[in-house]
């Protein structure tokens, strides 16, 4: 069995800035390892992930010095993703004291603002420029905008990639989704985090939609189908779910997921006023047990709304069923809420 490193620690709980100012005094380096675990960084009991870097010498000198080895110099980071406090661990001793200068390292207050620039769609370019305007920076004290492109691509490719949530997870973090039976049912949930923010829109301005799909996987599960109407009449997809059954623990488990990864990805929580579903009486008792919170109004479907018209006016002769298709017609297409009434 091979022996421990032996890492010396030298700082621990340090801010996202202080790290960042701590890797810029530093000789060149370069990160060879870069992934989540489990958290083992700070003392909180609630599941999460830290993020673990792996950092190896990348400075030329070094490698002048000693032409036929590999410097073994190391650095790691853990860097708690509930808390962005870092530690960082060394390793190893550089072959050679002498340094290049440094280039400029992009600090968490400069990434957030290429975030939220590319958020708006703009290129690195005018992003590149903005940071100089917004932080004060001369333009040899600049990133570089090869760096700029790098953040604004991977941010970008990253917003589109699909990814899975359901709502319980283990004491290690990993996700608990059942096994399909009564005591387990089965539940997991599919979106992106480009979708999740494209739901994040003042509440009077859209209705959520919940509706279930089958035959659409070999097992035969339910999918539900979780999504907003704007004002005009465009449906934008949020969230696809496969369940095992539709009852009401069901039907809260996957909203009570989803806005939790609402909330995770926007950073508040998901206000919602207006629900569009269907007669289902665990639907909307899920809809009133998740969003207790927000003022909602549960609007039914106008298709399930048809349908039973045309089950319950069978027996009724053809004058008596065209009026009560129409009243329903008028209270259907009413501009106002007295109108309606």
């Amino acid at each position: 069995m091979p022996r421990p490193y032996a890492w010396n620690l030298l700082c621990s709980g340090v801010s996202a800035e202080d790290a960042a100012l701590l890797l810029q005094g530093m000789k060149t380096w370069k990160t060879v390892k870069s992934q989540l675990m489990s958290c083992a960084a700070c003392s909180s009991g609630t599941p999460h992930s830290m993020r673990y870097k792996a950092l190896r010498c990348a400075c030329k000198h070094c490698t002048d010095a000693v032409p036929y080895l590999v410097c073994p110099w190391r650095l790691k980071l853990h860097v708690c993703q509930e808390t962005d406090a870092v530690d960082m661990h060394e390793l190893g001793e550089h072959h050679s004291r002498a340094r290049t200068p440094s280039k400029s390292c992009i600090t968490p207050q400069q990434r957030d603002f290429i975030k939220e620039m590319a958020r708006e769609n703009l290129m690195p370019l005018r992003i590149r420029h903005a940071l100089g305007r917004k932080f004060g920076l001369r333009p040899a004290a600049l990133p570089s905008l090869r760096s700029v492109q790098n953040i604004v691509h991977h941010f970008r490719g990253a917003d589109h990639d699909a990814f899975t949530f359901t709502n319980a997870y283990d004491t290690s973090g990993l996700p608990e989704i059942g096994n399909g039976s009564d005591a387990r049912p089965f539940l997991v949930g599919m979106t992106t985090k480009a979708l999740l923010r494209n739901a994040a829109r003042d509440a009077s301005t859209f209705m959520l939609n919940l509706d279930a799909t089958f035959k659409l996987n070999s097992v035969g599960y339910p999918v539900l189908v979780c999504g907003i109407t704007d004002a005009t009449r465009a449906f934008h997809l949020v969230a696809l779910f496969i369940t095992s059954q539709l009852q009401y623990e069901h039907f809260e488990a996957a909203l009570v997921a989803l806005r939790r990864v609402y909330a995770r990805v926007n950073g508040a929580e998901w206000q919602v006023k207006f629900v569009l579903g269907d007669a289902d009486k665990a639907q909307h008792t899920a809809f009133r047990s998740v969003f207790a919170d927000c003022p909602l109004t549960y609007l039914m479907c106008f298709y399930h709304v048809v349908a039973k018209l045309r089950e319950r006016t069978r027996g009724l002769s053809s004058e008596l069923s065209t009026l009560v298709y129409k009243g329903v017609y008028d209270l259907h297409f009413a501009q106002s809420k007295s109108e309606y009434v």
